[in-house]
């Protein structure tokens, strides 16, 4: 069973994620309010779907937490149908998360290794994250999980503090 700091650090981990930072440098020369009104758009929908869950994983007392997910909450609340397309969703939401960090890792990989090419780099953080997650015990991969979170939260209050105490541009 996990723990309730692991369980917030994957929720934390997977809708902040390390693109918190990428993203209004990548969305900026869309203007500032197409860019600021997706941003917000897709921070009100993560909100609320986290909410949604909270409200269903509330409402299904009886699931057993071990079994919990969002298709057996989904299931009891709303039915198969519902569930079905809850699940779907859901998948797709971690495909996406999972593509992002991915592709992070390998230019991180591709950095440190610059003769390695661009795909070679995605396989091999895709084989390394997978072996681990695969041949780890779970309590292990959500322990690992919990330590980079802490990492990523760290960095981004040193950046945070770092960017506030510097004098303003010129």
């Amino acid at each position: 069973s996990m723990s309730l700091v692991d369980a917030i650090a994957i929720i934390g981990g997977s809708a902040v994620g390390g693109g918190f930072l990428a993203v209004p440098a990548v969305t900026a020369p869309l203007g500032l309010l197409p860019s600021a009104s997706a941003m917000v758009a897709t921070w009100v929908y993560l909100v609320l779907s986290g909410l949604a869950y909270v409200d269903a994983a509330c409402m299904s007392e009886g699931i057993d937490t071990d079994g919990a997910s969002v298709l057996a909450i989904s299931r009891r609340c709303f039915g198969n149908g519902v569930a079905a397309l809850f699940s779907l969703l859901f998948v797709a939401q971690m495909l996406a998360i999972v593509s992002a960090n991915l592709v992070k890792a390998a230019e991180l990989s591709a950095s440190l290794l610059p003769r390695l090419p661009f795909p070679a780099a995605v396989l091999l953080a895709a084989a390394g994250f997978g072996a681990f997650v695969f041949g780890a015990a779970p309590a292990t991969v959500a322990a690992a999980n919990t330590l980079l979170a802490g990492c990523m939260l760290t960095g981004f209050l040193t950046l945070f503090a770092l960017a506030a105490a510097a004098p303003a541009p010129a």
